[in-house]
């Protein structure tokens, strides 16, 4: 499979130590590790403070995403926790300044930085430029204040002397405010760590990725060599072309995310995000926008109310503006310019700024990478929810106990609480496979695992070839059979492969396997409605008697869609249609 290789050395030990693969067994690495996520902003509780961290850890227990996810046998979970893990070492690192305990922390940093990148390879691609452009801004910053500051005037030695700084432009004047909170706490925590202990956080590093990666029964070239072990895949766009990627620690999951983006798997609008994560995280959502408006626009200055209107305007600007490149293209530069403007336009906290920064980017990133879906919401909902727990500590300290405010800020987290847990409820363990929710994607029905149940009660036959099997599965639906015949001697036909001589199509295997007389013959829709139907071929499934079962489903994606195909003003004529809302009590 795809993504980094933690999951399956996880999973096998999973198996290993609780009796074999098995529904149960496959979810307790996703469940160990969402449980883990929990605990970890106990670490964070002198950054964040205690009402925060343990709002924190609210959210992660009782989010309807996490709490899904967290019974997956998906790397996201994994992930996130890898993730979280690193930014706590990255926390705490620069909260020392260089103090105790601060090379300790380094350490934490690279081991959750090297298990996020043997786990997937969003660690090349969102959590490097994150931390990396964070460090890079807040040295430019820097060194643009001392660029632009204007000089002290010299002036005769005597009374008064010492010269004296001209006014400074309001824009100058904010960059050495930001510069002067940001660069001496990131200044003290570079020059107090030494070289032995980034020697160190890179040795930790090094031992991750060679377990990790170590090629088992193959040789070790093929993890650490780029190019010394490629596997195909097929890509559909710009037209369907096969080509290959790497399996090598270093570029392979790199090189196979670079492919994914230009397929947009999923094929979601932009808006995908805005439209799925409110839906089921109503705490996030609400006080995660209300601290991005708050520690933002805090202090109402011009150079702050101009900045976001405009990275307001130009972010909508090159989000609707995809039929016309040269204007997007403005766009987007004049949102970075404008964004840019925003941040440093009051002085905050390293830490502060840091969170802001993780939160804004990740949205930015997400939603314009070509693939969006569901489970994605996870790394763009992590930062989201350490901004909205920061800020509701800060509510609840800001105001005297049991004061309106006070009150107020208990209300709104009671209800939005209530909502979201709700949520959970009936996602995780009501409708988790019932597409009536728009986290299910692309999700196995229930039909499968009933069905597998039916042909582990056939013994074995022997066929014409001599085998003992029980079951032919459809090779352009293989998954997820592979996984509920796991331990059954199924087969299939690949195309053009020595085992299929002659076979061109899934449906003529299908057809030789009918030849062959096995027990159970599983053919995919395409198959059916192309080859036996299209074709006038049913005759070579005689003496079979078929049964129709759902394999995957999902959420319907037509309404949300009506965006794309009618326009803003064909959306809101759909959206005020009675019928539109008719399934509401349903789901």
């Amino acid at each position: 499979m795809m993504h980094g290789p933690y999951q399956f050395h996880l999973n096998a030990l999973m198996y290993l130590l609780f009796g074999g693969p098995s529904d149960w067994a496959v979810r307790l690495n996703a469940a160990f590790c969402g449980t883990a996520l929990i605990a970890l902003p106990f670490l964070l509780r002198r950054q964040l403070g205690r009402v925060s961290a343990l709002v924190l850890s609210g959210l992660l227990a009782f989010s309807p995403a996490f709490l899904y996810y967290a019974r997956f046998s998906r790397e996201d979970i994994y992930f996130v926790l890898w993730t979280m893990l690193f930014f706590v070492g990255v926390i705490r690192w620069l909260d020392a300044r260089g103090g105790p305990g601060a090379q300790r922390w380094l350490l934490v940093a690279a081991a959750g930085f090297a298990l996020s990148w043997a786990t997937k390879e969003s660690t090349a691609f969102v959590t490097t430029p994150i931390v990396l452009g964070f460090i890079f801004g807040i040295f430019v910053v820097g060194y643009a204040y001392q660029f632009l500051a204007p000089r002290r005037a010299s002036r005769p030695a005597g009374k008064g002397s010492g010269g004296q700084r001209p006014s400074e432009h309001p824009l100058v004047a904010a960059l050495g405010e930001f510069a002067r909170a940001n660069v001496p706490p990131l200044l003290d925590a570079f020059r107090g760590t030494p070289a032995r202990a980034w020697a160190s956080a890179l040795g930790v590093m090094a031992v991750i990725t060679l377990v990790l990666y170590w090629p088992i029964g193959d040789p070790w070239q093929w993890g650490f060599i780029p190019g010394a072990h490629t596997v195909p895949v097929t890509l559909t766009k710009p037209v369907t072309h096969t080509t290959t990627y790497n399996t090598d620690a270093f570029t392979g999951g790199i090189q196979y995310w670079l492919q994914q983006q230009q397929e947009s798997r999923g094929g979601q609008p932009w808006y995908y995000y805005f439209m799925v994560i409110p839906l089921y995280e109503q705490v996030a959502v609400v006080f995660g926008a209300a601290a991005l408006v708050y520690y933002f626009l805090q202090k109402r200055t011009l150079l702050a109310t101009v900045s976001g209107a405009a990275f307001l305007l130009c972010t909508a600007l090159t989000l609707f503006t995809g039929g016309m490149p040269g204007l997007q293209k403005l766009a987007t530069l004049l949102m970075i310019v404008s964004g840019a403007a925003l941040f440093v336009s009051r002085p905050r906290s390293l830490l502060v700024n840091l969170f802001l920064w993780w939160t804004v980017t990740t949205w930015g990133l997400y939603t314009f990478a070509g693939e969006k879906m569901p489970w994605l919401t996870l790394h763009i909902l992590l930062p989201t929810m350490v901004l909205a727990a920061l800020y509701i500590g800060h509510l609840f300290h800001a105001a005297p106990r049991l004061s309106k405010k006070w009150l107020i800020t208990a209300g709104l987290l009671a209800v939005t609480a209530l909502v979201s847990v709700r949520s959970a409820v009936a996602l995780a363990y009501v409708d988790g496979a019932n597409p009536t929710e728009m986290l299910v994607y692309t999700q196995t029905s229930q039909d499968v695992p009933a069905v597998s149940k039916v042909i582990h009660t056939i013994p074995p036959q022997t066929i014409t070839t001599g085998m003992k099997e029980r079951v032919f599965v459809d090779v352009a639906d293989e998954w997820p059979w592979v996984w509920y015949l796991h331990d059954d001697n199924y087969h299939n036909y690949s195309q053009g492969s020595d085992s299929g001589a002659g076979i061109t199509t899934a449906g003529q295997g299908d057809a030789q396997a009918a030849q062959q007389r096995y027990p159970v013959v599983i053919v995919g829709s395409d198959s059916h409605d192309n080859y036996f139907v299209g074709k006038d071929h049913l005759t070579q499934l005689a003496g079979y008697t078929g049964y129709k079962f759902k394999l995957r489903w999902w959420f319907p994606e037509d309404g949300y869609r009506a965006w794309e195909t009618t326009g803003v003003k064909g959306f809101l004529a759909q959206a005020v249609q009675p019928s539109s809302w008719g399934s509401v009590s349903v789901l």
